[in-house]
């Protein structure tokens, strides 16, 4: 029987297209050759996952495999992740679902993504001020 410790339960997923657009808005990513991460920082509130498969990695067999390593190694890690976190898991074309490469790849990309999203914002250059005097 699984820890209660270590279960995934409702309110640690994503549900709505609403979410997920908002965790994509963000545009805070990091990736490396197995998942691309996309985070988003809350408030409060317990770490989310969501995840988005597309059909160009398999099919459904495929990409409920990827689900499912996906959900697995988030499962284990969710004590160590950063709270009140949106992520979204993104697979990379080419890559096996295999469990143990995502629970290798997860932990660091959303820490990566997370420091992206914790920095602050450039300031940006006025277009005039960006061309050389001459």
């Amino acid at each position: 029987m699984t820890d209660p410790l270590f279960r995934f339960r409702p309110h640690q997923r994503m549900h709505t297209p609403k979410e997920y657009e908002s965790v994509f808005g963000q545009k805070h990513s990091a990736g490396d050759a197995v998942l691309l991460v996309f985070v988003s920082l809350r408030a409060d509130g317990p770490t989310r996952l969501g995840t988005s498969v597309g059909k160009r990695l398999g099919n459904s067999v495929v990409r409920h495999a990827w689900k499912r390593a996906i959900r697995e190694a988030f499962r284990g890690l969710q004590h160590e992740l950063p709270a009140a976190v949106d992520v979204v898991v993104v697979p990379r074309p080419g890559a096996s679902p295999v469990t143990s490469l995502v629970r290798e790849s997860l932990p660091k990309l959303i820490e990566r993504a997370v420091k992206k999203a914790r920095r602050p914002p450039r300031a940006t250059v006025p277009e005039e001020s960006a061309k050389p005097a001459g």
